[in-house]
């Protein structure tokens, strides 16, 4: 496999990730480089389910020695097989998650399905030593099963952007979104029944007050907003409450949890709205029976 000629990248220009915290991955500016932002125009084939070949002229956001971000008008799935296509070599690769949405639709993170590709982009990338790849507990939800993963560049984007990341399961022989375990410390080292359940009591998130939100809340009246997917007619919806953080909002369109969408909001119908990235992460109803549903934007931060 050929790539581009490869280019060193000064130490100074691109990010590595470390750990904040243990269930936060975060991106700073280090010495030693992981990933650069580059357009790279390139052609992108996948199958579907019945086989059927799909192809799209796209281009590269950001590029790292084991795969980077492109983006794709179709919405896809993580784990989807793909072949990207340069105007001097080819490789495959697999789509780890979304990282976000831009004007050409959304933005997967990929990583080569060869570890012999780290130069494909023409890009020279210091190694990055074990001790300095991100790690961290994450639970599956289909068989509660914790482990400590360890992130490479790539799935640190998708982590960082979803708080999640899709991983194959062996117990579970599927594709599960992991995310941070929620471990109970000391309580296997009660005995007592009743000491055991005022413990459990304790434990058991408690419901914040208004003024303990993160964002304070603003109740909105007669405010509207448009969502914006890649591919579809803009939505224009009704706004319940608005944050620094996110908006809650009801529409007719069946929205999914974790989505990337544009929203503009307050718009305005014919005025020069802005529209911002953000993720659906919470579903407070299903539309239904001529009913809108009511859905939660967090806006990417």
């Amino acid at each position: 496999m050929q790539g581009f000629a490869p280019t060193e990248i000064s130490e100074n220009s691109i990010a590595t990730a470390r750990v904040k915290s243990p269930n936060q991955v975060v991106f700073e500016e280090r010495r030693r480089t992981a990933r650069v932002r580059l357009s790279i125009p390139i052609l992108v084939e996948w199958d579907d389910a019945s086989g059927k070949l799909y192809s799209e002229l796209t281009r590269t956001e950001v590029v790292a020695g084991n795969g980077g971000s492109l983006i794709l008008p179709q919405n896809l799935s993580a784990g989807t097989l793909i072949t990207i296509n340069s105007k001097v070599a080819k490789a495959d690769a697999r789509i780890v998650g979304q990282v976000g949405v831009g004007d050409g639709g959304y933005v997967y993170g990929i990583a080569f399905l060869d570890q012999g590709c780290q130069h494909f982009w023409g890009v020279t990338f210091p190694p990055i030593d074990d001790d300095e790849a991100p790690s961290l507990t994450l639970e599956c939800p289909g068989c509660s099963r914790t482990e400590e993963v360890h992130l490479d560049v790539v799935e640190g984007m998708v982590y960082d952007a979803n708080q999640a990341i899709t991983k194959w399961c062996e117990q579970c022989r599927r594709n599960t979104a992991r995310r941070p375990a929620q471990l109970v410390s000391d309580a296997e080292f009660l005995t007592d029944r009743v000491g055991l359940a005022e413990e459990i009591q304790q434990l058991k998130p408690k419901p914040r007050g208004t003024n303990e939100r993160r964002h304070p809340r603003i109740k909105m009246r007669n405010a509207r907003a448009c969502i914006a997917r890649p591919g579809e007619k803009g939505d224009v919806v009704d706004v319940q409450d608005l944050s620094r953080g996110g908006v809650r909002f009801s529409s007719h369109v069946n929205y999914q949890a974790g989505t990337w969408v544009r929203i503009a909001v307050p718009f305005i119908e014919g005025t020069g709205n802005i529209f911002v990235e953000g993720r659906i992460v919470r579903v407070h109803a299903r539309p239904s029976a001529g009913c809108p549903g009511e859905f939660a934007i967090q806006f990417k931060s």
